[in-house]
């Protein structure tokens, strides 16, 4: 199975894509939150998740608590609206605006309502809360929670967002203590954290920068834009030795023909001298021609000599 990213992209790069959006995420006060996602750093995140105990987390050298009101300075949106998470029961049909088809009996749908039954617009929305406040990693089917989210772009539908990502924040590191082993695959909200943790620095008049160096946290900034995969010594190794291997091989198997051909090329310089010694260099152009005429004529005994030998060693080959 494919490992599920679930790390929130550079936000204002991200919004390029969707110019029609960012009057309705204005409007709602969202636009600056997703513009503050510009990298995040899965140790921290690790360290925030293994740490977080509800009230308070502590990363490297660092300890501060995690509120609502905490969150709301850090994201810089105000803690109004309805104070709803996952837990909470949802009724009410005034969110089948956002539909296609807004009398369509959505009961049909057992694993979710699939996003292409989404008018264009709230689909595109849908993405941009999947991407940067519920963090799935998956993206094709729409859930009640995502109901509510949507429902806070419409009248009389807001939520207070920094209750509900202190709520997230909160079961995510819930999750995390119990299944250690699988932290990879559960852990999430990589930038929210980020925001967060340097948000607190500042308050502090500490920055990301001597709090990494500080904390010995290796690979200080990671891009969505780039993954870093981190390269195995032993495989580079490897490959080394395999491709040191090969060269071997095929430096073996070509020498016994550039011997060959070097035998054969000495044989024929030998023939070449032979002939050269019995016949003496010419005095004249009348000379050069008669030793020239001896040399063709020798060399054509040698080819006869070399064709009956040949013939004769074939015929005792045949023999019984």
């Amino acid at each position: 199975m494919r490992l599920i990213v679930r790390t929130e992209p550079i936000g204002v790069k991200y919004m390029e894509g969707y110019p029609q959006l960012k009057g309705m995420l204005q409007k709602a006060g969202w636009l600056n939150f997703i513009k503050k996602f510009d990298s995040y750093h899965k140790e921290i995140t690790k360290s925030f998740a293994r740490s977080f105990d509800g009230i308070e987390v502590e990363i490297g050298d660092i300890k501060f608590a995690v509120t609502e009101s905490f969150i709301a300075e850090a994201i810089e949106l105000p803690r109004l609206g309805e104070r709803w998470f996952k837990n909470k029961e949802f009724h009410g049909e005034s969110w089948k605006v956002i539909l296609k088809n807004p009398s369509m009996d959505v009961t049909l749908f057992r694993k979710g309502i699939p996003i292409s039954a989404l008018k264009n617009k709230c689909g595109n929305m849908l993405l941009i809360l999947q991407k940067f406040i519920t963090s799935e990693g998956r993206f094709g089917f729409m859930y009640v929670y995502h109901i509510r989210l949507l429902m806070n772009f419409l009248e009389n539908g807001t939520i207070n967002l920094p209750f509900f990502l202190l709520n997230s924040m909160r079961r995510m590191a819930t999750n995390v203590q119990k299944k250690i082993e699988s932290i990879e695959t559960i852990m999430y909200h990589h930038g929210l954290v980020k925001i967060l943790v340097e948000f607190h620095l500042k308050s502090v008049g500490d920055t990301w920068e001597d709090f990494l160096v500080r904390n010995f946290f290796q690979n200080a900034r990671e891009s969505p834009e780039k993954s870093h995969v981190k390269k195995s010594r032993r495989r580079k190794i490897n490959i080394n030795i395999q491709t040191s291997s090969q060269k071997n091989d095929a430096e073996t198997a070509f020498k016994p023909e550039v011997r060959k051909q070097t035998k054969q090329k000495g044989k024929m310089k030998e023939r070449a001298e032979e002939i050269n010694e019995d016949i003496p260099e010419p005095s004249s152009p009348q000379e050069d021609e008669q030793l020239l005429s001896k040399r063709l004529t020798k060399i054509k005994e040698q080819i006869k000599k070399k064709r009956r030998y040949g013939r004769g060693r074939r015929t005792q080959e045949k023999k019984p």
